[in-house]
């Protein structure tokens, strides 16, 4: 096993219905002016309770934007562009995975304080060191990776539980690809993926019959891609950022047993034969 030397730094946050109470206390000491940028229907459901909860103190909205519609570099220059951006002594990121990743990408790099509001539970982005990168086509494009994550995470539970249903599905599965589908969902297609190559095949059988049980996917048809597309990914899954720091070696051979065992899993539970 070869082993690394690296940086982690460990996300705080605040969880609950009130946790936005904390805001004024924890982000004051970061400056003044706050731009808020997040999803149209994420900041319907947030804005007005933030708003009120930094009322009266030294914290100032001075901007609301939507932060575009998927997690790209070109959403994230438009924003960086902005002169509302530039007056903002922070960010207030606020939405789902795509959102918050954007943020991310944006301050991060710019060394500007970003705090996560989250209004959905399909994604652990509010938390997380990475933010996950798209093509303009909505297609994967890579994970972009951070030192650090946001300086505090505002959990309002009450926020998210009125969120639709299907985040909160989607979020069990997000404990190795993304296309088309909630953060969440494919993430969690992907573990079925790391079990087999980590040789657990009774977790991955756990697993695999909770997952058809609730409706999530088990196979590449359930999340629309192709046996091309999908042998196109797995030339690229073993030189993938993230997966360098495996305290093991994946193999696209690794992959491609993977993916056998659980297509012979999936015939298994159709009655169809080779």
């Amino acid at each position: 096993m070869r082993l690394e030397n690296y940086e982690m730094h460990l996300p705080s946050y605040s969880i609950g219905d009130k946790s936005y109470s904390k805001i004024v206390n924890v982000c004051s000491d970061y400056g003044r002016t706050v731009l808020m940028i997040g999803g149209k229907k994420a900041l319907q459901a947030a804005e007005d309770k933030i708003r009120r909860a930094i009322e009266g103190s030294s914290l100032e909205v001075i901007g609301v934007e939507i932060y575009g519609h998927d997690c790209t570099y070109a959403a994230v220059e438009l924003l960086r562009n902005l002169d509302v951006y530039q007056k903002a002594d922070m960010v207030f990121a606020v939405g789902g995975g795509k959102a918050v990743d954007t943020c991310k990408c944006l301050c991060i790099d710019d060394d500007k304080p970003v705090f996560s509001f989250p209004t959905i539970a399909s994604n652990c982005a509010a938390t997380t060191s990475v933010s996950i990168m798209y093509n303009e086509d909505g297609t994967f494009l890579k994970p972009h990776f951070f030192v650090r994550p946001v300086m505090h995470a505002f959990i309002d539970t009450e926020i998210i539980a009125h969120a639709p249903v299907q985040y909160m599905w989607a979020g069990i599965g997000d404990p190795v690809i993304e296309k088309k589908h909630f953060h969440g969902e494919v993430v969690g297609f992907g573990v079925l993926f790391a079990l087999l190559c980590d040789g657990q095949k009774e977790e991955f059988e756990k697993i695999f019959e909770f997952n058809r049980s609730i409706g999530l996917p088990v196979s590449i048809e359930q999340i629309d891609i192709s046996e091309e597309e999908f042998k196109e990914t797995i030339t690229r899954v073993p030189s993938m950022s993230d997966v360098k720091h495996y305290p093991y070696e994946i193999t696209e051979k690794m992959l491609y047993d993977a993916w056998e065992v659980l297509e012979e899993r999936n015939r298994f539970c159709t009655g169809k034969s080779v």
